[in-house]
């Protein structure tokens, strides 16, 4: 089997841009739900509050996924890491 250590590295900066670039978007979707609720008043305000009020518990919830999915592939980049330094250190021996 052969372990193509080039494409995964690649494979995890690729994968860590994007998560990068989906946290950008969540943040821009929050300032822009701030937004329109404060710009939102009268009678439509009332409705609005109750779409921002879900609309911020689904945000909620894709930011837990979101770093949640970062943090599992962070910790396998490192593992990746150790395997590969511990692969290298064994054909120094040799």
């Amino acid at each position: 089997m052969k372990y193509d250590y080039t494409r995964i590295y690649e494979h995890g900066t690729n994968l860590g841009s994007l998560l990068s670039k989906m946290s950008t978007n969540l943040e821009e979707l929050e300032n822009l739900r701030l937004k329109l609720l404060a710009e939102f008043t009268g009678q439509g305000a009332a409705g609005y509050k109750e779409t921002t009020d879900q609309l911020k518990i689904d945000l909620d919830s894709f930011r837990a996924g979101l770093q949640k999915t970062n943090s599992v592939v962070q910790e396998n980049t490192d593992l990746m890491n150790t395997t590969d330094r511990g692969l290298g250190n064994g054909f120094k021996l040799v």
